[in-house]
C-alpha cells in the first residue's frame, strides 16, 4: 500500500465538500441515458487514508511494492500476528484505540479453552483451560502462569507445584489454609485446622510456631497443646482474669490480671509473686502480694499529693518520694531520719533533718542572680563551692572567712586568694599560651609554661627576663649559664669501649680560627647585642669533623619545621689542644737536646 505519487498528485489533502445523498456506483446505460458514476478525488482520498490508518496503526511502514500490508496489519492488530481463527474482536467505545494498539477480545479453541485477552503494553490471558478445567491467568509476554485455581478450589499464586510462592486451600473437615513458599528457603502454613485451632505452621521445620486454641488462648512456640510446655501462652480465664504465660526449659512465668484485680508477674517454679500492682496502684516488687513493709519494694501514691517508693531488705527500710509539704526526700525508716532532701526552692540537703540551713552536712543550692553553690558543714569547719554572680567559680573557707580558690570566667585558676598577689595561678591565654604563675608575695614572681610558638619557658617576671626554655626538638637553652661548683661527668674505663688515641693535634690547631660574633636571634638564640668569642663549627668541620655535631632547631622563629644546625663538641676541642701541647712539648724537648 502506498499513497498516490504521480505528477498530478497534490501535497495536501483537498477539503471535502458537504455530504450528499448516500448511494452506490453504476456503470451507466447510454441507451437509457443513464450516466456512469464519477469517482471523485475526495472519495479516493478517504479510501486511501482509511487503509493507511490501519497499516500504520499496526506499526507497518507503507511500501509501494507490497500488496499484503492491509492483511498483515489486521493480523497484527486483532490476532497478535496469528491467523484470525476462532477469535471474536470487540471494538468500539473505550475498548479499542487504534492509535495505541490496545485491544480487548475473547478467544476460544477446539479443546474448550476460553479466554479473555488483554493487550496493551503487556498481553495477558484470563480464563478456563479446557484440558483440566483450571482457571488461569497467563502472562503471555513472560510465557508463565501467574495464578491457578484448580478443580478443588485451591488457589496457587506464582507457579504450579510445591515451589509455589503462595497457595490458598480449603480442605475437608472445615480446615482452610494459606501456604507461603520462598523457593529454596522456607515454607509456612496459616489457617484453621480441622480441630478448630488457628495455627501458623513452619512446614520446613515440621513445627507449629503459633496456635490459637478454641478457648481463645494463644500458644507461641509450642506444639499446639495447651499447657506449660508452650514457650508463650496468652489466655483470658474465668472471673475476668487474663494472663500471658512464658515457659522455657528451666522456668515458667505468667503476667496478667488476677480475679481480685491485682496485676501480677508470677514465678511458677518458685511459686511466688515477683511483682504486683494492687487495685490502689501501689507496685509491690519481690513480695507475696500483700500490702505492707514485708514487700522488698513498694511504689505508691498516697493522699495529700505525696508519692513514694519504699525499699525493704529485712534489716533496713528506705523510702524515696514526695512529701505533702513539697519536699522530695530519701528517708531512712529504721533510723527515722531524712538522709537526702530537696526543698521547694531546689536546694539539696544531704545528711540533715530536712530543715534548710548550715546544720545540714551538705547543702546544694541555686541562689538568686544565677549563682549556685554546694555547702559543706562538718561541725568544725564550714566550706562552700560554687559560681558567683560575676561568673567566678569560688571555693571559700567560710569558717576562716577567706576564699581559697578562684576560677575566673577566662579560665584562669587562682589559688590562695583573689587578685594579682595569688600565691599560685594557672592561666590559659590567647594564642595558645598556657602558664603557671608562682608568686611569693612581696619578693619574687615566676611563670612557667608553653608559649604560642611552642617554646616551654621559665620566666622571671620580677626581672622581666626569660631564664630557660626548651624548644620543640628538645633543645634546652639557658642564657648566661653560670655553674657553681665542678662539672664532673662519668669517665670510668669500666663504662667505655672501643677506646683509641685521638689523632688530631697541632695540625688542627693551626687551622682553628677564633672569631668574635653576636647572636642574630635565629635558632632560639637571644639577640642581646653582646659580643662573644669562640669558633664557627662550619669552619672546623673540614679538618676535624668528629668534633662537629648536629641538632634539630627552627632557624627562623616563623619556621614550622626543624632543620639540622651544626654544634661544636667543646670536649673534643680540648682533646685537639691537648694533643697540640704534647706535640709542641716533644719538639721543645728535641730542640733542647741539641
Amino acid at each position: 500500500m502506498y499513497r498516490i505519487d504521480n505528477s498530478s498528485a497534490v501535497p495536501t489533502m483537498p477539503a471535502v465538500g458537504p455530504a450528499g445523498t448516500p448511494g452506490f456506483f453504476t456503470d451507466g446505460n447510454p441507451a437509457a441515458a443513464l450516466e456512469a458514476t464519477i469517482v471523485d478525488g475526495w472519495w479516493c482520498n478517504i479510501l486511501q487514508e482509511e487503509i493507511l490508518t490501519v497499516v500504520t496503526a499496526a506499526g507497518i511502514a507503507p511500501n509501494k511494492a507490497s500488496h499484503t500490508q492491509l492483511y498483515e496489519a489486521l493480523n497484527t492488530l486483532y490476532a497478535g500476528g496469528t491467523p484470525v481463527t476462532g477469535f471474536l474482536p470487540i471494538i468500539g467505545g473505550e475498548l479499542y484505540n487504534g492509535g495505541a494498539g490496545n485491544l480487548l477480545g475473547l478467544r476460544t479453541s477446539g479443546n474448550q479453552d476460553n479466554y479473555i485477552i488483554y493487550r496493551g503494553t503487556r498481553t495477558w490471558l484470563a480464563g478456563v483451560r479446557g484440558a483440566d478445567g483450571w482457571f488461569t491467568i497467563y502472562d503471555e509476554a513472560a510465557g508463565n502462569y501467574r495464578l491457578w485455581i484448580d478443580a478443588n478450589g485451591r488457589a496457587t499464586i506464582g507457579t504450579l507445584g510445591l515451589s509455589d510462592p503462595l497457595i490458598i486451600t480449603s480442605g475437608n473437615g472445615g480446615s482452610a489454609r494459606i501456604q507461603y513458599n520462598i523457593t529454596g528457603m522456607r515454607q509456612w502454613l496459616t489457617g484453621q485446622r480441622a480441630d478448630g485451632w488457628f495455627e501458623c505452621y513452619d512446614q520446613t521445620a515440621g513445627f507449629q510456631r503459633l496456635g490459637i486454641d478454641p478457648g481463645g488462648r494463644v500458644h507461641i512456640g509450642g506444639g499446639g497443646t495447651a499447657g506449660l510446655s508452650d514457650p508463650l501462652l496468652i489466655e483470658a480465664g474465668g472471673g475476668a482474669s487474663g494472663r500471658i504465660e512464658y515457659s522455657v526449659a528451666a522456668r515458667t512465668w505468667s503476667a496478667g490480671v488476677r480475679n481480685d484485680g491485682w496485676f501480677e508477674f508470677y514465678d511458677h517454679v518458685a511459686a511466688i509473686q515477683r511483682l504486683g500492682i494492687d487495685p490502689n496502684g501501689r507496685v509491690h516488687v519481690g513480695g507475696t502480694g500483700i500490702s505492707g513493709v514485708s514487700d522488698p519494694l513498694i511504689i505508691e501514691a498516697a493522699v495529700g499529693g505525696s508519692a513514694r517508693i519504699e525499699y525493704n531488705t529485712g534489716t533496713r527500710i528506705y523510702s524515696v518520694g514526695l512529701r505533702p509539704d513539697g519536699w522530695f526526700e530519701f528517708f531512712d525508716g529504721v533510723a527515722s531520719i531524712q538522709r537526702i532532701g530537696i526543698d521547694i526552692n531546689g536546694r539539696v540537703h544531704i545528711g540533715g533533718y530536712g530543715a534548710a540551713g548550715i546544720t545540714d552536712p551538705l547543702l546544694i543550692a541555686a541562689v538568686g542572680g544565677a549563682s549556685a553553690r554546694i555547702q559543706y558543714n562538718t561541725g568544725t569547719r564550714f566550706w562552700t563551692a560554687g559560681v558567683r554572680n560575676d561568673g567566678y567559680f569560688i571555693i571559700t573557707d567560710e569558717t576562716a572567712g577567706s576564699s581559697r580558690l578562684f576560677i575566673e570566667p577566662s579560665g584562669q585558676v587562682n589559688i590562695g586568694s583573689s587578685g594579682l598577689s595569688d600565691p599560685l595561678k594557672l592561666a590559659g591565654g590567647g594564642g595558645g599560651n598556657v602558664a603557671i604563675y608562682f608568686n611569693l608575695i612581696g619578693t619574687k614572681e615566676w611563670r612557667c609554661g608553653v608559649r604560642n610558638d611552642g617554646l616551654f619557658m621559665w620566666t622571671d617576671i620580677s626581672a622581666g627576663a626569660d631564664r630557660m626554655w626548651i624548644d620543640g626538638a628538645g633543645n634546652v637553652v639557658i642564657p648566661d649559664l653560670v655553674v657553681s661548683g665542678s662539672f664532673n661527668p662519668p669517665s670510668d674505663r669500666r663504662l667505655k669501649q672501643n677506646i683509641a688515641n685521638y689523632q688530631h693535634g697541632l695540625d688542627a690547631v693551626m687551622q682553628l680560627q677564633p672569631v668574635s660574633f653576636q647572636w642574630n636571634g635565629c635558632g632560639a638564640m637571644r639577640k642581646d647585642g653582646r659580643t662573644i668569642h669562640g669558633f664557627v663549627a662550619d669552619d672546623i668541620e673540614p679538618f676535624a669533623p668528629e668534633i662537629v655535631g648536629s641538632r634539630l632547631m627552627r632557624i627562623d622563629p616563623e619556621d614550622r619545621d626543624y632543620k639540622p644546625v651544626r654544634s661544636l663538641d667543646q670536649t673534643g676541642l680540648i682533646c685537639v689542644l691537648v694533643n697540640a701541647v704534647k706535640e709542641l712539648a716533644s719538639r721543645v724537648e728535641t730542640l733542647e737536646r741539641r
